[in-house]
């Protein structure tokens, strides 16, 4: 029997490859898993979309090793994402679902107190509704926070925030 190859192991597509089949079981378990009234589209607006009557929910799907924090670069653009998304279609209430493998970061600095994870923030705000005040001022100082998702902010009260934004 031959040995394979000798290559460059950076230039295999295991993690794509497994990028795309956690996405592909994800969609196959929510398509298994549909109400009776309830629609699955995939590569939608995000990864998969679940419509319902009167609610959809967007789901964004990655597989990634490295942990993710309130403050990743990818965190700030799936928020603002996800306002644009909500701003394209009032006629439903949208929600948004990022799903991933990765462990929660501690944001740099602690703006949410020592250990304290903005993304156990933002679900304790969503949850039931505590630490509004504290998601707005932390997305409001990112500069890379979207344009409109920040003239919202800035004029929104913390219930517009908490109904329109986090819930």
């Amino acid at each position: 029997m031959s040995s394979p190859l000798k290559g460059e192991p950076g230039r295999q597509a295991i993690a794509p490859i497994g990028g795309i089949l956690y996405q592909i079981w994800q969609s196959v378990f929510t398509w298994i898993s549909l109400g009776s009234s309830e629609v699955l589209y995939l590569e939608g607006a995000e990864d998969f979309d679940v419509i319902g009557p009167t609610q959809a929910t967007a789901v964004q799907v990655r597989r990634t090793a490295t942990p993710i924090s309130l403050g990743s670069a990818k965190t700030i653009k799936a928020i603002g994402d996800f306002w644009r998304l909500r701003q394209k279609n009032p006629e439903k209430k949208v929600a948004f679902q990022y799903l991933t493998t990765s462990e929660l970061g501690v944001e740099l600095g602690s703006p949410f107190g020592k250990d304290t994870r903005g993304i156990e923030v933002w679900e304790n705000c969503r949850r039931r509704g505590e630490g509004i005040e504290a998601i707005k001022a932390f997305l409001l100082q990112r500069d890379d926070l979207h344009s409109d998702l920040r003239l919202f902010l800035d004029g929104a009260t913390l219930d517009q925030i908490y109904g329109d934004l986090v819930h």
